[in-house]
């Protein structure tokens, strides 16, 4: 849904510009990429039916199928539970082989996982981010090549990319095109924590940042656009909150200290 390489995450997507922000609603239609003024309206909780606490292909214990061992050379990081059991899991990447192919993937505690071929041309070092960002299950994914994001999830014991209404990959633009997007982060709703997605509009200036949000509201592997609020940064008594804008982030989690890459 939202391009470009911002978010407002963390401290920005949970604070308050020193003005006033104003939030809309989206006209019906959906779009991918962009920070859209389309999408539908519902900023409801999402539904959590078919997810439960432990994923298919699991004993209770967490997920005991398939096959998330790293491979030798990969890159790990410990993230948070995927598969219910509530115990950290470890997600991984290889570096780029010879071919430029690399792969993402999880190894659950429980000793079972999975892995994807994340295959890109941006010439940016690839990244991930695992997070739990509306605090149902399943447990969402961010793959960033620095200039987009595709939105993947962890669910029966396999890594499935999120869809939107059209069954097309949800993904985020990271600033590659200026005013269709520029970060990912999260905000509290009153429905409960919610994934979203950032822009900073085109008429901004060094000093005076104009900026949208936009929810993305989650259900299962597919997800769908909702409310957007709109607001105002000033540099540099906001500048904490316009540098969040151009990151990846949920919480206190950011794709840069949390997250995993290609590099050392």
């Amino acid at each position: 849904m939202l391009a470009g390489s911002l978010a407002l995450g963390a401290l920005a997507a949970c604070s308050k510009s020193t003005h006033t922000a104003t939030t809309t609603t989206q006209a019906s239609g959906t779009t991918i990429t962009g920070p859209s003024t389309s999408g539908p309206t519902s900023t409801a909780a999402p539904t959590t039916a078919g997810a439960s606490t432990t994923t298919s292909g699991s004993t209770g214990a967490g997920c005991t199928t398939g096959s998330g061992t790293p491979p030798a050379g990969a890159h790990t990081k410990a993230i948070v539970d995927v598969d219910g059991d509530g115990k950290p899991d470890v997600a991984w990447m290889t570096p780029p082989d010879g071919n430029g192919v690399v792969r993402f993937g999880i190894h659950t505690a429980a000793g079972g996982g999975a892995s994807i071929p994340f295959t890109s041309a941006s010439p940016v070092e690839r990244s991930a981010l695992v997070v739990d960002a509306d605090q149902h299950q399943p447990v969402e994914i961010i793959l960033s090549d620095g200039r987009s994001a595709s939105l993947h999830a962890f669910s029966g014991c396999a890594i499935k990319p999120v869809t939107n209404p059209q069954g097309q990959g949800y993904t985020f633009d990271l600033g590659d095109r200026i005013g269709t997007g520029s970060g990912i982060g999260c905000v509290q709703t009153s429905a409960g924590r919610r994934l979203v997605g950032l822009n900073i509009k085109p008429n901004s200036t060094p000093t005076v940042v104009n900026w949208t949000r936009t929810i993305i509201v989650l259900d299962g592997l597919t997800a769908h656009n909702g409310a957007v609020t709109s607001g105002t940064y000033h540099a540099p008594a906001d500048q904490a909150q316009i540098a969040l804008l151009g990151d990846i982030s949920c919480g206190s989690q950011t794709i840069h200290t949390d997250g995993i890459s290609t590099g050392p």
